[in-house]
C-alpha cells in the first residue's frame, strides 16, 4: 500500500467528538455577524393574551385549496378558541363575501352581555341575537378591508366617542397566530381524508380545475357537501375540550362553555349587541345578497345540474360516491351538448 493511499484511508477513519458548546463559542469568536443572523432568524415562543370572549375575531383566509378551484376563511375567537365560521366557496378573496360571513356570525351569536355585571344593550333587550366583537383582526390584505371597514363603521354607530379610530388590528409578518392556529387544527384533524379524494380525482383524470364546464359542475357538487362536513366538523370542535398546554395563559376547556360561561375562566364576555334594522341596512350597503358572488353557479347552469341530478335519482354524495356521482352528472352535461350539437 502506498504511502498516499495509506494516508487517504487514515483520515477517513478518524472521528473527532466536540462539544456544541465548543463548537458555538468556536462560531462566536470566529463568526460573529453569522451567528447573530442565525439568532434573528428563529423562531421565539411568544404567549397571546386576550382578555375575555368576543374581545377579538380573528380573521384568515386559506388558499392551500386553490389547486382544485376551492377557498376557504375563518373566523375565531382567540379567547375561548372557538370558530366563528369556517366557509369554503370558489372564491375568498371578494370583500363582500367575507363581509356576509362576518354579518352571518354576528346573527348566529346572539346571547346576553354582561360588563361588570350590567346588561350592555345597544337599542334592544338583551337577548337580542346580533352581537359583534369588540374588534377584528387579519393579516394585511386587499380583501379584508372590507370587515375593517365595516367593523369599525358599526363601532363608530354604536359608540360615536370612537369616531377617527380604527377598530381593526392588522397584523404584520404572519402574526395573525390564532387564525393560522386554526389552519393548523382543520389543516391535521380534517382536511387530510378530504385532500386525498380531491386530489384521486385531478391525479387521475377525473377533474381538471382549468375545464370551465367540469369546474362547474364539480363546484355545484363539491362545494354544498364539503360546507356540510365542515360545519360537521366545527361543531364537533366548538364542543370538545382541547388537549392541555402547559405553555398556553388562555382557558382550556371546551370552546362553547367558555364562549358562554366566561365568568367560570375569572373572565367576561365583551360582546357587543347590534340593533338588527342595523345590520339589515349594512347588509344591502355593503353586501347585496343579489351579487354574483353569492352564486354558487350561474342561475342557467344550476337549473340545467339540478334537473340533471334529479335525473339521477338524487344520489347520496359521500367520500366513497363523490367521484361517480359527479362523473355520472358530468356525462350528462356532455351528452346534452352533443345532442344540442346534432340538433
Amino acid at each position: 500500500m502506498s504511502n498516499s493511499s495509506a494516508w487517504s484511508k487514515e483520515t477517513h477513519s478518524i472521528v473527532v467528538t466536540v462539544t456544541r458548546d465548543l463548537v458555538n463559542k468556536f462560531l462566536r469568536e470566529k463568526e460573529p455577524d453569522a451567528v447573530a443572523a442565525c439568532k434573528s432568524g428563529r423562531f421565539q415562543r411568544k404567549i397571546f393574551w386576550s382578555a375575555g370572549v368576543m374581545e377579538f375575531w380573528s380573521i384568515d383566509q386559506h388558499d392551500k385549496w386553490g389547486r382544485f378551484g376551492l377557498w376557504l376563511h375563518l373566523g375565531i375567537d382567540p379567547f375561548s378558541g372557538r370558530f366563528a365560521w369556517l366557509k369554503i366557496w370558489w372564491c375568498n378573496c371578494n370583500p363582500r363575501l367575507l363581509i356576509n360571513y362576518y354579518l352571518d356570525a354576528g346573527r348566529q351569536v346572539g346571547g346576553r352581555v354582561l360588563f361588570n355585571h350590567s346588561p350592555i344593550v345597544y337599542g334592544l333587550t338583551s337577548t337580542s341575537p346580533i352581537g359583534i366583537p369588540l374588534m377584528t383582526m387579519s393579516d394585511r390584505g386587499r380583501e379584508n378591508n372590507g370587515i375593517a371597514n365595516l367593523h369599525t363603521t358599526i363601532r363608530h354607530q354604536l359608540d360615536p366617542s370612537l369616531r377617527g379610530t380604527l377598530q381593526h388590528r392588522w397584523c404584520i409578518n404572519k402574526m395573525n397566530i390564532k387564525a393560522e392556529a386554526g389552519w393548523s387544527q382543520f389543516r391535521s384533524q380534517w382536511a387530510p381524508g378530504f385532500e386525498d379524494l380531491l386530489d384521486f380525482g385531478v391525479n387521475n383524470g377525473l377533474y381538471s380545475p382549468s375545464d370551465p364546464l367540469e369546474n362547474l359542475v364539480f363546484r355545484w357538487l363539491a362545494v354544498p357537501w364539503l360546507q356540510a362536513e365542515i360545519d360537521k366538523w366545527v361543531q364537533k370542535y366548538n364542543t370538545s375540550s382541547r388537549r392541555a398546554n402547559k405553555r398556553k395563559i388562555l382557558p382550556k376547556g371546551i370552546p362553547d362553555v367558555i364562549h358562554r360561561k366566561p365568568e367560570r375562566f375569572g373572565s367576561q364576555n365583551f360582546q357587543l349587541i347590534v340593533p338588527p334594522e342595523m345590520f339589515n341596512e349594512l347588509q344591502q350597503e355593503w353586501a347585496p345578497l343579489d351579487d354574483a358572488v353569492f352564486q354558487l353557479t350561474p342561475p342557467g347552469f344550476h337549473a340545467q345540474a339540478d334537473a340533471h341530478y334529479t335525473s339521477l335519482g338524487c344520489p347520496a354524495v359521500s367520500r366513497g360516491t363523490f367521484w361517480s356521482v359527479y362523473s355520472a352528472l358530468l356525462d350528462r352535461f356532455r351528452s346534452g351538448l352533443e345532442d344540442s350539437v346534432s340538433l
